[in-house]
């Protein structure tokens, strides 16, 4: 049974780091190591990574934890060897992604709108052809 469960922070779909280490079947902290190692690379390719300090019970050191974004955690998932272990816990975060995009839209009652970078790409470009057409 999966571990992986996606919840929405800040209008963002993101898995707490901490249950893909669990299901990668490592400890969290070589998890956090490898994203330590590559945060340059993660955030120049997929955005800021966000980390947070984990609320500790009684006495220890507090962890620290990333909320990991779809495209940032199936890049980490990918430095790892495929074991079937590995294997697993990749199929299981694409699905926990796909079932919260789907929840979200049965959510909101429509299909999700493309990001307004796209929508105005689309827009600019059906002006071009708009003023080609007119020429003609």
């Amino acid at each position: 049974m999966s571990h992986i469960t996606v919840e929405q922070r800040d209008n963002v779909l993101v898995v707490d780091s901490r249950l893909v280490a669990q299901e990668l079947g490592i400890e969290h902290r070589s998890f956090v190591k490898a994203l330590d190692k590559y945060e340059s690379h993660i955030e120049k390719e997929f955005g800021i990574l966000r980390f947070e300090i984990a609320e500790i019970k009684g006495r220890g050191q507090p962890a620290r934890f990333a909320w990991l974004a779809e495209d940032q955690a199936i890049f980490v998932m990918t430095l790892s060897r495929n074991t079937d272990q590995v294997v697993r816990c990749k199929a299981n975060l694409v699905k926990a992604f796909s079932a919260a995009k789907q929840q979200l839209q049965e959510c909101n009652g429509h299909q999700p709108q493309p990001e307004s970078t796209d929508a105005m790409k689309l827009q600019l470009e059906l002006a071009q052809v708009a003023e080609r057409l007119e020429a003609v």
